[in-house]
């Protein structure tokens, strides 16, 4: 079944509705929009990959909580109902959220607008990795770690790609095959490859976007990781970006394959998505004019 969450007043609504595909909730925000997220339900899934790339060794079992994980990436109309929201493009230490100069999000007066009405369905780019977890945060969820990530784009069978084993194509993912974007030279609308859907139900795992997690990059953290929960280093200097981008090539959108970023730096390739622990607190009541308040729905 499928849990759907409406908030009224202060006052928490929980429908269930047959499920068709995944076990979902939607998540309402303090602006109002909604995110629909996947349930990636507790166990171990084995993490890496025994390839050339020594950032994937070694290949090791981990056990993760469950915990819901976005459908889609964050959009820009998403996003710019966010800034306008908070009224400001920077976090509260001075980092910008979006690039000022190349985002199609950008300032006008007291306001934001889209420049560019016809990517308001596509995943938002041009975003820092603060930029995200300013985002998550104030949606009320956070970002995922690296290894949520990882099993929610390969789940428990070892898979190279979100859908199997097969090479990744156009059929599946959004990715440079026959041209950039699949020819388009930019990313898509999100979830516009129902083909190369994971195994949980999450869209574009593979290709797209590169997708910001909240972990600290360490070239060797595998061999020293947790074997439950890992959180990523303490510290570090970058963070780590997950599956590959409308201007890449098949290795790169593997599920596996881990990519290093300073974190106030991005590129046109560069997006989102935010997940939920299922354990996580709940509050009690909304709070619009306040980040971080949770709306979503039953454990």
């Amino acid at each position: 079944m499928r849990p759907s969450v409406i908030w009224i007043g202060f006052t928490l609504l929980l429908i269930v509705v047959p499920l068709t595909f995944a076990q979902k909730i939607a998540v309402t925000t303090p602006a109002g929009t909604t995110h629909e997220m996947v349930l990636v339900p507790e166990g171990s899934f084995t993490m890496g990959s025994a390839s050339i790339e020594s950032n994937q060794r070694p290949v090791h079992a981990v056990y993760l909580d469950a915990f819901y994980i976005d459908q889609f990436e964050v959009t820009h109309a998403q996003y710019l109902v966010f800034l306008n929201a908070i009224g400001q493009n920077s976090n509260d230490r001075g980092n910008f959220l979006l690039s000022p100069t190349l985002s199609a999000v950008q300032e006008s007066g007291d306001s934001f607008v889209l420049q560019a009405p016809e990517v308001a369905d596509r995943p938002v780019v041009w975003v820092y990795w603060y930029g995200a977890q300013a985002y998550c945060e104030w949606a009320g969820m956070r970002l995922p770690t690296e290894a949520e990530w990882e099993k929610a784009a390969r789940g428990t069978d070892e898979r190279t790609y979100p859908w199997g084993n097969e090479l990744a194509n156009c059929g599946y993912a959004v990715m440079r095959d026959g041209g950039k974007g699949c020819g388009q030279e930019r990313t898509w609308a999100v979830g516009s490859k129902p083909e190369g859907a994971s195994p949980y139900g999450a869209y574009d795992m593979a290709g797209n976007v590169w997708e910001w997690v909240a972990d600290w990059y360490d070239i060797g953290y595998y061999a020293q990781s947790p074997k439950r929960n890992p959180r990523g280093p303490a510290s570090g200097v970058r963070r780590v970006l997950r599956g590959g981008s409308w201007d890449n090539v098949t290795r790169d959108l593997q599920a596996s394959y881990r990519l290093r970023f300073t974190p106030w730096f991005t590129l046109r390739t560069v997006g989102f998505r935010c997940a939920q622990g299922v354990q996580e607190e709940l509050p009690t009541s909304i709070a619009p004019g306040s980040w971080g308040q949770v709306k979503n729905g039953s454990r």
